[in-house]
């Protein structure tokens, strides 16, 4: 099943451009207007955005937290990268392209991934401002100290055999000094109906392993993930958890021999949009047609807790509104989600969800 992003703007970049940015002081969940989840724990409202925020997740440490952002100031319809603190607040840094001359051009940085020792890993790409399929896309790494000196690892698409030529990367996460595991994506546009705007649908194609050396990168596919939803690390780093139609598998992260740990009950229109895990706990977000008391099927998101030794999942709050991109906090029982429709979302951060 296609996973959809917020995005009826096109997407990406090709350089970048430091620029300081102010942002609001987050809220308690007192003062937002409940669409979204809210009761189970405490929450917090961490952005503020008249555009959207999205591709949100964690640093490696905890601290901090790595986003993408549309400019609604922009006319180029550019998206920029961002970092809040860990619990919320002012954006430690922004990056954007403000350069002369690519106005003509709508530009994108994604998929970041920031280590412990200050390597930061992006994507960017470039298309016209109103396309939403980027022409060109590049993976960079980085070093936060200096952000605009930067080592091209990657042109995609790439082809990975049986079929799989991803032209995108998400959920980039660090699995040591030069290695990386992320989500193979490909990026196409889809009408809902023939009256509607195109859609831009990210199809999950396979978790893929990336090894970085002195003159770029390589990918390679981890066996038997072709097909899966979503990934995450679990058990410390030992382990890659990921779901594929409704049943949630792990295996070394090395890669080897897969083990299911997960099985959810069968339902209308199912499915697991993102699991996320902090050392054995982990959560899923499922979506699901549930019947309404006044007939008729509704659509709800669930967050169901989970072990990655395996055993039940137990349902922990529900929402008739959207919820994407959960994402469990490393060093504690935090749990983010972005909130919004397909054109405009924030950021959220449940409080101590899990134990």
């Amino acid at each position: 099943m296609p996973k959809r992003n917020c995005a009826h703007a096109a997407v990406v970049s090709l350089a970048m451009t430091l620029m300081a940015c102010g942002h609001s002081e987050p809220f308690a969940s007192s003062s937002v207007d409940q669409q979204g989840p809210y009761n189970t724990a405490a929450m917090l409202r961490l952005t503020f955005n008249g555009d959207a925020d999205y591709g949100a997740t964690w640093t490696a440490d905890g601290k901090g937290i790595l986003y993408t952002f549309g400019d609604p100031g922009r006319a180029d319809h550019d998206r920029c990268l961002a970092m809040l603190p860990g619990g919320g607040g002012t954006r430690l840094f922004t990056l954007c392209d403000n350069r002369p001359g690519h106005a003509d051009s709508a530009e994108t940085m994604a998929s970041g991934a920031l280590s412990t020792d200050g390597k930061l890993l992006y994507l960017v790409g470039a298309s016209k401002p109103l396309d939403q399929v980027p022409v060109r896309v590049t993976l960079f790494l980085a070093d936060t100290v200096a952000p605009l000196s930067r080592q091209t690892l990657l042109s995609l698409p790439v082809q990975l055999g049986g079929g799989l030529a991803p032209n995108w990367l998400g959920d980039i996460t660090w699995v040591g000094s030069d290695q990386f595991i992320a989500m193979a994506q490909e990026i196409t546009v889809r009408p809902p109906c023939p009256c509607a705007l195109r859609d831009t649908v990210f199809n999950q194609l396979a978790v893929v392993r990336g090894t970085i050396t002195s003159s770029g990168a390589t990918l390679q596919t981890m066996a038997g993930t072709e097909g899966a939803s979503s990934f995450t690390l679990a058990d410390n780093g030992g382990s890659i958890i990921f779901a594929k139609d409704l049943t949630i598998s792990k295996m070394p992260v090395a890669g080897g021999a897969i083990t299911s740990i997960v099985t959810l009950l069968p339902g209308i229109d199912k499915r697991i949009e993102d699991v996320s895990c902090r050392a054995t706990r982990c959560v899923a977000n499922v979506y699901e047609q549930v019947l309404s008391p006044l007939g008729g099927p509704k659509p709800v998101y669930q967050l169901f807790q989970f072990s990655s030794a395996g055993g039940a999942a137990t349902l922990v709050t529900s929402t008739e509104g959207i919820w994407t991109a959960v994402r469990v906090s490393p060093t504690n029982g935090d749990v983010l989600v972005r909130v919004g429709s397909l054109k405009t979302g924030d950021l959220y951060l449940f409080r101590n969800l899990l134990p």
